[in-house]
C-alpha cells in the first residue's frame, strides 16, 4: 500500500514537473514574442513621432490656404455686390432711355 502511495506521489510529482517545464517554455516563448513586439512598437512610435512635424506643417499650410480661400470668397462677394449695383444702375438708365429711343424711332 505504501509503495502504491509513493508511486502515485512520484507520478504526480513528475507530472507536475512536466507541466511546470511546459509552462516555463510557453512563458519563455511569450517573453520572446513580447520583446519582438516591443521593438516593433518602438519603431512604429518613432515613425509616428517623425510624422508629427510633417502633419503639423500640412495642417498649417491647409489653414493658410483656407484663410486665403476665405479672403478670395470675401473679395468675390464684394465684386458680386458691385456688379449687382452696376447692373441695377444700367437697367435704370436703360429704362429711362427706352422711351426717348422709342420716340426717336417713331419720329424717323
Amino acid at each position: 500500500k505504501r509503495r502504491g502511495e509513493i508511486s502515485e506521489s512520484v507520478e504526480r510529482y513528475v507530472s507536475g514537473v512536466q507541466k511546470l517545464k511546459v509552462t516555463s517554455e510557453q512563458v519563455a516563448a511569450l517573453e520572446e514574442s513580447l520583446k519582438q513586439k516591443a521593438v516593433e512598437v518602438e519603431q512604429k512610435k518613432a515613425k509616428c513621432e517623425g510624422m508629427i512635424p510633417m502633419l503639423e506643417a500640412e495642417k498649417a499650410r491647409a489653414s493658410d490656404e483656407a484663410r486665403h480661400a476665405n479672403a478670395v470668397a470675401t473679395e468675390a462677394e464684394k465684386k458680386q455686390a458691385s456688379v449687382e449695383a452696376m447692373k441695377s444702375s444700367i437697367e435704370q438708365d436703360l429704362a429711362a432711355a427706352e422711351p426717348a429711343l422709342a420716340a426717336a424711332a417713331a419720329a424717323l
